[in-house]
């Protein structure tokens, strides 16, 4: 992201030297971004209402099994990125939500075997 250029900028490090030096978390929500952001997200409920925090009516985009808990239990980021897991709910929610899972582990992968 913009930060990581910054950093680059700063350290003089190579791309690659900076990825070795990341942690294996960060590393892992890269992952899951990349996938995520390769899916067909327009084709989820609610898309069109997408915005940011504080604006009234405005979704975000959740991960119904979280990043953070992916990463816990060494689920591939093919998954937890997958338009399977993923939803638009109201800003207020996903905010509350945080690192917490709308869905098990079982049903996250039930749900990914069978598509």
């Amino acid at each position: 992201g913009e930060y990581d250029h910054i950093y680059l900028k700063k350290t003089g490090y190579t791309y690659e030297e900076f990825q070795n030096k990341l942690p294996e978390i960060r590393k892992y929500y890269q992952k899951v971004r990349t996938i995520t952001n390769q899916q067909p997200l327009n084709e989820l409920v609610n898309y069109d209402k997408r915005g940011i925090s504080g604006v009234n009516g405005a979704y975000h985009l959740d991960h119904k099994y979280s990043i953070a808990e992916g990463f816990k239990n060494n689920i591939d980021p093919e998954i937890i990125g997958n338009i399977i897991n993923l939803e638009m709910i109201p800003w207020e929610e996903n905010l509350f939500k945080n690192q917490k899972c709308s869905i098990t582990k079982r049903k996250l992968l039930t749900i990914y075997k069978s598509k």
